[in-house]
């Protein structure tokens, strides 16, 4: 699609030819006389058609419910982490401490009362 330009009389900046007034300096791009634009010319460059391109994007949106998901998962993930990695270990070295420390009480009340024992004979 071929875009026609006419050159600004005032500064020479080219404008789409349905424009009426010049983008940069604001002259009047209408032909005083005659039906014709002079300096018409046809171009493929799209940047020349629009001269501000943020007017038409559109900004971009956020997604909520994917955000959401994505928040959800990660969450899940990090307790699942944190359960197996953190939680379960720390929960069995007490185990394992609380057993020991029941054995070495258990060893040092048989060698007590074997020493009171040995001392009441």
């Amino acid at each position: 699609m071929a875009i026609e330009l006419v050159s600004c009389p005032a500064c020479g900046r080219k404008n789409a030819s349905d424009r009426t007034i010049c983008v940069a300096c604001n002259a009047n791009l209408t032909p005083e006389t005659g039906d014709s634009i002079k300096g018409a010319e046809t171009t493929s460059d799209p940047t020349l058609a629009n001269p501000h391109p943020t007017q038409n994007v559109k900004a971009p949106t956020v997604n909520w419910f994917k955000a959401g998901t994505l928040f959800a998962l990660c969450l899940i993930a990090f307790s699942f982490l944190y359960y197996y990695v953190i939680f379960l270990p720390r929960l069995e070295r007490a185990r394992v401490e609380r057993e020991t420390h029941k054995k070495v009480q258990g060893i040092q009340g048989v060698t007590i009362q074997g020493v009171k024992s040995a001392v009441d004979l």
